[in-house]
Formats: structure tokens, sequence, C-alpha cells
């Protein structure tokens, strides 16, 4: 019979079933599917200490203020629309006095930076490589905070930008710790009014994650979230009623895959205890036993 799907073919070149069941993420939305499989899993994990981040400055910012054990100064907040949001931070972190935005983001940097004092991998998922710059300090934001888009200017990182980026960040977790570091880009659609700014957005950081790999020498892996998605299934059933995020069925198979490819005979085990305590918290039949 003839293959009705592009299998994508690719390894992981790290044992992670010896190591402890501990596991982080910093990035995109889909970073954080990784971390909830595997906490209902057994797992102790910890997941994007600035909230969700989509580029790989924002995240090499990120991790430099974990590793480097750098507090978050004040010029980094502002107050906009009778709330304090953080340039470097989600808007989960953003509230009505800078002293309580400033006690979240340096709790949540200090808890990240103490999870990290033990081994354990980090996954890194890049969105997109468009950034946006401040106009009147020329910063890039990891969020606007629905500021008026006048206030900023629209950048798109350059492949050896994003390469340099992504490889700092490989080198700052690596050097802190025995932290294999997966890379993967975002199988979301980023800018879904824009196919073909998604589209370069997509394939710089792709191409970007492979250099950095290829230049960290053994300290991270690529594995192919996006190609699982785009090629492998490939289909409108796969995708939510938004025709952007990934359904249901489609985050599975993609958890399941880098279950299989990074816990090997561990994974079936790991995965039957997952979904079944994913669904009892959801209330779905068939979540106990």
């Amino acid at each position: 019979m003839r293959p009705l799907t592009t299998p994508v073919n690719y390894t992981i070149p790290f044992n992670l079933e010896t190591m402890p069941q501990r596991f982080a993420s910093i990035g995109s939305c889909f970073s954080e599917k990784i971390v909830e499989l595997l906490s209902h899993a057994g797992f102790e994990c910890l997941s994007n200490p600035n909230g969700i981040v989509y580029n790989p400055y924002s995240i090499e910012q990120s991790v430099r203020h974990i590793s480097e054990d750098r507090p978050y100064d004040a010029e980094t907040f502002f107050l906009y629309n009778d709330l304090y949001h953080s340039r470097e931070h989600h808007g989960k972190f953003s509230g009505e006095t800078l002293s309580e935005v400033m006690e979240k983001a340096e709790n949540e940097r200090k808890r990240f930076r103490k999870f990290l004092e033990e081994p354990c991998p980090v996954a890194l998922t890049f969105g997109t490589a468009v950034v946006f710059r401040e106009k009147n300090t020329g910063k890039i934001v990891a969020n606007c905070h629905k500021v008026p888009g006048t206030e900023f200017e629209r950048d798109l990182l350059t492949v050896s930008h994003c390469r340099e980026l992504i490889a700092n960040t490989v080198e700052l977790l690596t050097g802190s710790g025995d932290h294999p570091v997966i890379l993967s880009v975002s199988p979301v659609r980023h800018h879904p009014g824009d196919p073909v700014l998604n589209s370069r957005s997509k394939a710089i950081l792709i191409e970007a994650c492979h250099e950095a790999e290829e230049s960290c020498s053994g300290k991270c892996a690529y594995f192919p979230g996006f190609e699982l998605l785009h090629d492998e299934l490939r289909d409108y059933r796969f995708y939510a009623d938004d025709l952007i995020h990934p359904s249901a069925a489609a985050e599975e198979f993609i958890l399941e895959n880098f279950m299989t490819h990074c816990y090997g005979s561990k994974a079936k085990v790991l995965l039957d205890i997952g979904w079944k305590n994913i669904k009892r918290s959801r209330h779905v039949p068939g979540g106990l036993v």
C-alpha cells in the first residue's frame, strides 16, 4: 500500500531516560503543552519564567537574567492603562503597583534559577523571528501589552542574529549545569494574516536552530514539531477550529512522538500515566481506572 503520509525521521542524541524526572521549558505556548504532559506523568516541571515569550531575543534575555542572577531593574517596567507592565514579561505579570509587578518577576526568576540548580533537560520553543522595537527607546519587547502599534517598529531578525541568540541561550543553560537543550519551532502560525511573513519567520528560526545545533557541538538537539504537523500530518483535520493551532489529536501525536524519541523504553509508561491524569483533571471519561 502506498504511504499516506510523509514520515519525519530524526534522532534525539540525549539519553534522557537516565536523567531525574525533571523538565523545564521556555518559549511559546507549545512548550507548556510538553510540561503539562510531563507533570501529569509525575515529573517535577517548571516553564516560562517570564510567561509565554516567542522570539529568540526575549528568550535569550530571560535565560541571561536567570543564569547571571541579574534582577530586573525599574526601567524594565512602565505604566499603561492604569497597570504596570514589564517589557520582558507576559501580561500575567502586570499589576496595579510597580512593587507588585517587580516582586512577581523577581520571585519567578529566582524560582527558575533554583530549579536549574539540579539536572534537567530544557526545551526552547521559538514562535517567531519578528520582533517589536519601541520607537522611543529602541528596545525589543517580549510583549506589546496592547500599546498602540504606532509606538513600535517591526523588525524581522536575520538567520545569523537568531543563530547567535539561540547559541548564547544554549551556552548559558549548559554552562550552569547538566541541562541538555532541545530546540524546536512552534507549529502554530504566528502571523496568520500574513502567510508570507509567517513562512519567512519560521524558515529563519528553523535554519537558525540547525546552525546553532551544529555550532554548539552536542549540547542541544532539534525536535521537528513544526515539521511533524505541517509535513507528516499535513491536513486541516489536524488543526483547531481557528485553522491556526494544532487540534487535540495533532498535539497528542506530536507529544507522543517527542516522548518516544526522548524517553525510549520509558515513554509508553509515562504516556499512559500522563494522559490518564490529564483526562482525570479535565473530567474526561477514561481518566479513571
